[in-house]
């Protein structure tokens, strides 16, 4: 079996940034929220894209690239604590007695 090596590939390339509908009803703590996927988004396409450049191109340096990791992973797990903060209070609220 032979394994045909990858080239002229570009990683991630199928992953679109996150768009809200322009519409003028979105408010500005909307757009604030989505402005901050966005950044998460992004820092995780970073994080990703230079632990790709630096394994197969050896372009980056091991400290930056760690860095990135780490911000991303931060990013994440923050996100991951608003979001089980977020459905937790919507339980709350749909169990309250009117």
């Amino acid at each position: 079996m032979r394994i045909q090596p990858l080239s002229n590939t570009q990683p991630f390339s199928g992953i679109q940034p996150l768009t809200a509908q322009k519409t003028s009803s979105t408010s500005v703590e909307g757009k604030q929220f989505i402005d901050l996927l966005e950044e998460m988004n992004q820092t995780q396409n970073n994080a990703q894209t230079g632990v790709y450049d630096l394994l197969t191109k050896g372009i980056g340096n091991t400290n930056d690239v760690l860095i990135q990791q780490k911000k991303a992973e931060s990013q994440m797990k923050t996100a991951a604590v608003v979001r089980d903060n977020l459905i937790e209070n919507y339980k709350q609220l749909m169990n309250m007695q009117i």
